[in-house]
């Protein structure tokens, strides 16, 4: 009796009739049979389906006990409690729309990084170019300083030296 105080607690009279009407049905029992089979009067039965009055603890117990005993028949192992859960689709419907929202709320999330990642590529892209015009204008750089420095009398093993040693630079720009 303590669980048919909880499930009447738990569930209101519109998923329990529901649920329970579901139930008859699929076991092809009549509301006369259902009636009998827990130990109710028909017309209970009837206007409990129908919503037009709820059952006390005590009917309650008697009709989860004949859902019980049904189901053990069929050998299965399912309180009225669990059927009643999964009997509300509209939060499973719920659960899967906020489940849906948050991969949408994902997918936005990285589209937005990857219009981030290609920014930072871009930017990337423009830093190499930079450095490659850097490169090339010292490149040329040198290569005047080498002639200068030819023009100047400085033999070539020296400029190679002084180009491979750039501490040896900086000491004879001190002399």
């Amino acid at each position: 009796m303590k669980s048919a105080h909880a499930v009447l607690n738990k569930f209101s009279l519109e998923e329990r009739r529901t649920v329970i009407r579901k139930f008859r049905k699929q076991l092809k029992l009549s509301q006369s049979e259902f009636a009998a089979l827990a130990g109710i009067g028909p017309s209970m039965l009837s206007r409990f389906e129908n919503g037009d009055r709820d059952l006390s603890p005590e009917a309650f117990a008697r009709v989860q006990a004949a859902i019980t005993g049904a189901l053990a028949q069929r050998e299965r192992t399912v309180t009225l409690a669990s059927l009643l859960t999964l009997g509300k689709k509209p939060q499973a419907e719920q659960s899967a729309e906020k489940q849906i929202a948050a991969l949408r709320e994902q997918v936005r999330g990285l589209q937005q990084l990857r219009e981030l990642q290609q920014k930072q590529i871009a930017n990337l892209e423009k830093q190499c170019l930079d450095l490659e015009e850097i490169a090339t204008l010292r490149h040329a750089q040198i290569e005047g300083l080498k002639r200068k420095l030819f023009s100047l009398g400085v033999k070539t093993e020296e400029i190679e030296e002084l180009l491979e040693e750039p501490e040896v630079v900086t000491e004879h720009a001190g002399d």
